[in-house]
């Protein structure tokens, strides 16, 4: 029989006794190795590997990414939470001091001069989201009063309507206003006049609670006097920004900022407060 092909062992089984005989052949010699690729260098036939880092860093300073994704040092994206988060930081002395600048006709210095370097969202999304509720609340004690009979049902479909209602107006109204001065060359900031147009919804928190009362002509008396002081609010603030354009432009726009916001006032006494 043949030996076991194995270089460090041999075994022989030819005589009765088979033994085993290993062989240390293994041996180390010093040498030197020369990698393929120099350090430093790329061999011209290496495949190189996709550069993450290097796509993130573009994504981060594109402005692509949100808080999670981009670095402290680069400009936040729209959506991110970053981006937003200086106009809700606002202390809660200031936010009052707003709400109290705007129940009363401005002096010199009016609410604009006032908040122009620091617009914030926090009051006029504190003030709308209390209308919102304090809207359908005091509505549904208007419907139950309104009732001759024991069957009524709080209709919780207010709740929405009030929500688009306010949300829809702090919105969409400082924004088809922001369009119309861009289109005369006269544009105003848009933080700002989504500030304006949220302090100016203050007045119909309390007009809503009082609303409740049975009796019809305080409802009207405190609806036209809140509406037209909260009008007047808006005007007088927006007409010292609008002087550069022609008279007629500049009262056409007054004009038309004053009727839509009547136009709210007379919504919300005739489809929450009124009796049947």
């Amino acid at each position: 029989m043949s030996e076991h092909p194995n270089p460090f062992m041999s075994v022989n089984l030819e005589s009765d006794s088979a033994t085993v005989s290993v062989q240390p052949e293994l041996s180390f010699t010093e040498g030197s190795y020369v990698p393929s690729v120099v350090e430093g260098k790329m061999d011209a036939n290496a495949k190189s590997l996709p550069n993450t880092r290097d796509d993130a860093d573009f994504a981060d300073s594109s402005g692509l990414l949100g808080a999670a994704g981009s670095s402290p040092d680069s400009p936040p994206g729209i959506f991110s939470a970053r981006r937003w988060q200086s106009y809700f930081n606002v202390e809660t002395s200031d936010v009052m001091r707003r709400i109290y600048d705007s129940l009363f006709i401005p002096g010199e210095e009016d609410f604009m001069d006032k908040t122009m370097s620091s617009p914030d969202f926090y009051g006029p999304f504190w003030i709308c989201t209390t209308l919102i509720f304090v809207t359908a609340a005091a509505a549904s004690i208007v419907e139950a009063l309104s009732q001759t009979s024991d069957a009524w049902y709080y209709d919780v479909g207010e709740v929405t309507f009030s929500a688009m209602l306010f949300y829809g107006y702090t919105v969409l109204a400082p924004l088809a206003l922001y369009f119309a001065l861009r289109f005369n060359g006269n544009p105003l900031d848009m933080k700002c006049l989504l500030c304006l147009y949220g302090y100016s919804l203050f007045i119909f928190i309390p007009i809503s609670m009082l609303s409740v009362v049975p009796v019809e002509w305080f409802r009207w008396v405190i609806l036209i006097a809140g509406s037209a002081e909260s009008c007047a609010f808006l005007v007088i603030n927006l007409k010292r920004r609008l002087l550069n354009l022609p008279e007629t432009t500049m009262y056409s726009i007054l004009g038309a900022v004053g009727v839509v916001h009547m136009m709210l006032g007379l919504v919300l006494k005739l489809h929450f407060f009124q009796y049947w």
